[in-house]
């Protein structure tokens, strides 16, 4: 059994040269918007500015947005929100199946060093690492259609001539090559 990165349709058997990939059944609206829910970058920056960098309280987004209804009426257009509660619906309809996941840590030490007391400043602070399901990340980026020309969906691994290995993108990467590996040995 040979892994080689065909293109094929949905159960798997190889798709003739040339011929397009098969369309999913199952679209969804951030494959046509890539800002899905909101309408565009800018309805996007703004809800990331008033809402995460600024904090805005919601009396004053709703102020806002009067204000910007104010100044484009004779325009016939529409504020990017209504009000601070439609920002905040559009908040609530962003896809957070791939959840984020977060501890704390900080620096443990020795005995000596702790006894002692003369640590750096960075090892008595406590630090906060938030990250993501990669695995779910990446097979997300697998199946966006928008990528399909512009990768190699075969696991492979590159050695220069002195015999160390070469990474170039994800699939030249070990992790691909030892799911490949696994999945063909066991």
């Amino acid at each position: 059994m040979n892994c080689i990165g065909a293109h094929c349709d949905i159960n798997g058997y190889d798709l003739p040269d040339g011929a397009p990939s098969p369309s999913s059944n199952h679209s969804k609206p951030e494959d046509q918007n890539p800002w899905h829910p909101f309408s565009d970058r800018a309805q996007f920056e703004l809800a990331d500015f008033l809402f995460c960098r600024n904090e805005m309280p919601r009396a004053q987004v709703d102020e806002l947005m009067q204000i910007l209804a104010a100044l484009n009426q004779h325009h016939h257009k529409d504020p990017p929100f209504a009000s601070a509660n439609d920002l905040y619906q559009k908040i609530d309809q962003i896809d957070d199946s791939k959840s984020w996941q977060s501890f704390s840590f900080s620096y443990a030490g020795n005995d000596l060093e702790l006894e002692n007391g003369n640590l750096a400043s960075w090892k008595q602070e406590t630090y906060q690492l938030v990250l993501r399901n990669a695995k779910s990340l990446i097979q997300e980026q697998l199946a966006c259609s928008e990528f399909k020309d512009y990768m190699d969906y075969c696991p492979h691994q590159i050695f220069d001539d002195d015999g160390n290995q070469v990474w170039s993108d994800f699939m030249s990467g070990n992790w691909a090559w030892e799911q490949c590996v696994s999945l063909l040995v066991f």
